[in-house]
């Protein structure tokens, strides 16, 4: 049994669809999606997420502007720190549902593709 999630019930059209699929591609990046994780427990500045990540800060700044350009996260400068958070509080609710779907262990040795 489905339960309503507030999915319209009208036609939704094919260019609403593609916004949807870019959005997820943008979100289907594991370095994208640590960054979510990281950000859905406080605000972090640039600095710190490079660290917590291991990556340069040319590319975590690659990573936050596709987030950012998609209004997914926010930036807020502090001197010349810049600081980023969740900007839209219903993508907590999608990363919980990604991991409660999606990121659960293996309840077998060998399932999930790991061997």
């Amino acid at each position: 049994m489905f339960m309503s999630y507030n999915i319209s019930r009208k036609k939704p059209s094919l260019g609403k669809f593609a916004s949807g699929a870019r959005c997820l591609r943008i979100l289907g990046h594991p370095v994208r999606l640590r960054i979510m994780t990281l950000l859905a427990t406080k605000e972090w500045s640039v600095n710190e997420l490079a660290v917590e990540l291991g990556i340069s800060q040319s590319n975590l700044s690659q990573h936050l502007t596709l987030l950012k350009d998609r209004e997914i996260i926010v930036a807020r400068r502090e001197g010349h720190q810049v600081f980023y958070r969740i900007g839209e509080k219903k993508v907590l609710v999608f990363l919980g549902l990604m991991e409660e779907l999606f990121c659960r262990e293996p309840l077998f040795p060998g399932e999930g593709g790991e061997e």
